[in-house]
């Protein structure tokens, strides 16, 4: 494994190289690459929190490459549910190299950046998110773009129902949330 060159392979995928994204794709080497990409993506995120340093350096890149397979999984799913043509590994290699993008987590605590940098890899990761699944998948914009908003409505409508669920239970309402 080259990391150099998966690091260069990742820059090219968030530029949106759609050759880069298939040949990642369908390489099965690079997986291990992308893994290792996420993982110090969640070191580095580790680094940057507040609490306890060492356990946040330990748990972060457990809980990403978790929800890594959690998150492409449904992606994946829903990307078959409209006849596409990518496997699993596929995206997952794809959006393991991409997620260099949150290597820049590390400009946050510049004060100018901590509210920017948030929001600008945020927009950009749906859009490389986008592009990978339209392409890898063969799935037209409108199915691509439904693959990437079924998640993000059903996350929004399970926030609003557990959040229901607490205010109903802790009559004291969001004062209780901050103590």
């Amino acid at each position: 494994m080259d990391l150099i060159k998966s690091i260069k392979q990742s820059i090219e995928i968030i530029r949106l190289n759609n050759s880069v994204i298939e040949n990642v794709a369908k390489n099965k080497s690079a997986t291990n690459a992308g893994i290792l990409i996420l993982i110090l993506g969640g070191i580095i995120a580790g680094l940057m929190g507040n609490e306890s340093v060492l356990l946040m350096i330990f748990l972060t890149p457990i809980i990403t490459l978790i929800f890594s397979f959690i998150g492409v999984g449904v992606l994946h799913g829903l990307a078959k549910l409209f006849k596409g043509k990518a496997t699993f590994m596929e995206l997952y290699r794809v959006l393991t190299h991409a997620s260099i993008i949150n290597w820049l987590v590390v400009f946050s605590n510049i004060p100018i950046l901590n509210m920017i940098i948030p929001i600008a890899t945020g927009v950009w990761g749906l859009v490389v998110n986008f592009t990978a699944i339209k392409k890898l998948y063969k799935l037209s914009t409108g199915k691509a773009v439904l693959v990437m908003v079924i998640p993000m409505v059903a996350a929004m409508i399970l926030t609003i129902i557990g959040m229901s669920i607490y205010l109903y239970f802790n009559p004291g309402g969001l004062s209780t949330l901050s103590q």
